[in-house]
């Protein structure tokens, strides 16, 4: 698949390049691999759109690896197609949601499965791997256009985040890594740059306060924690499995309702429970949108944390008895 049938398909002249609500640096690696195939190949002028923009990691991974990425946060471009990185669901992409529909939409995203997008789209790539950034990088236009080594940092280091440090991979994953650093990526800096966000002060707050807000539930031998925080939930969500919880659950935001949800692998295998799965099962019940993978899932909505809660267990119980 390449991204120039799509643009010649639609007669495109100023793409939009956009993914989800807060974006994680796999989704930000994306959105840079595509702007830089419709700059390189195609002299195109595109737009990149973060609603409500990157995540505190992926703005320190910018100026760490000095990419002056232009990003807008709130949508003021005038652009004819949309190219969407990441994920296939409309409510993840905050002011675009209303405008998608009317454009030339094509997708690319590794969650499965896919979204409302992909049914309105003229192109996808769609297909479960660790992360979007190794799909990216399977098209055509990418044989003869050469990565420069701060933005194959970035890739590599989307992998990282996604795949847990590799905690979980795939051969794609694995050759994708390889390929990014002949190109020159410094896998060492990627690394440096995954740990920031474990010693940042503001994430270690939120560590501590999850921890002891945190409620634990016993189901049979299974240990599921629920706790609250402002901030950084699945850092808060994978904290919580490193000390002891097979499966946690950690809500926060302010204005709007935001859940991430982490799983010890062996607690899946022997459920059967895929969050992913679980966390789009809460659409049924709160107003949002949910998706994931085996092992971690998320939601983002509105509506009341206590509420959520006791949906969250009610599932849960439903699902385990």
């Amino acid at each position: 698949m390449n991204l120039g049938s799509f643009i010649r398909e639609v007669n495109s002249t100023c793409p939009l390049v956009a993914t989800h609500i807060n974006a994680d640096p796999d989704a930000l690696a994306s959105v840079v691999l595509v702007d830089l195939i419709l700059r390189e190949r195609y002299g195109l002028r595109s737009t990149i759109f973060i609603p409500q923009g990157p995540s505190r990691l992926s703005k320190r991974a910018l100026k760490a690896l000095n990419l002056p990425v232009k990003v807008q946060e709130e949508l003021t471009a005038e652009f004819d197609s949309v190219i969407v990185v990441d994920t296939s669901t409309s409510k993840l992409l905050g002011d675009l949601a209303d405008k998608i529909m009317e454009k030339a939409v094509m997708v690319i995203d590794h969650h499965i499965p896919p979204g409302d997008l992909v049914s309105i789209s003229k192109a996808s790539l769609i297909r479960e791997e660790i992360a979007t950034v190794s799909l990216v990088l399977q098209l055509e236009e990418f044989s003869s256009i050469s990565i420069p080594p701060n933005i194959a940092t970035l890739a590599v280091l989307g992998i990282i985040y996604d795949s847990r440090r590799f905690s979980r991979a795939t051969p794609v994953s694995l050759n994708t890594v390889a390929r990014l650093m002949l190109d020159g990526a410094n896998y060492e800096n990627a690394l440096k740059l995954f740990s920031m966000v474990e010693e940042d002060l503001s994430s270690r707050i939120a560590k501590l306060k999850g921890a002891q807000r945190a409620s634990i539930v016993r189901f049979g031998s299974y240990l599921v924690t629920v706790t609250h925080v402002g901030s950084h939930e699945a850092l808060v969500a994978r904290t919580l499995v490193s000390m002891g919880a097979d499966l946690a659950f950690v809500i926060g935001g302010k204005d709007e309702l935001r859940i991430s949800s982490r799983a010890r692998n062996s607690f899946v295998e022997k459920t059967g429970i895929d969050l992913g799965k679980f966390m789009r099962d809460l659409e049924r019940y709160l107003e949002g949108k949910g998706g994931g993978h085996l092992t971690a899932g998320g939601f983002n909505g509105k509506g009341d944390p206590q509420e959520a809660m006791r949906v969250i267990m009610r599932l849960l119980e439903e699902a385990l008895f």
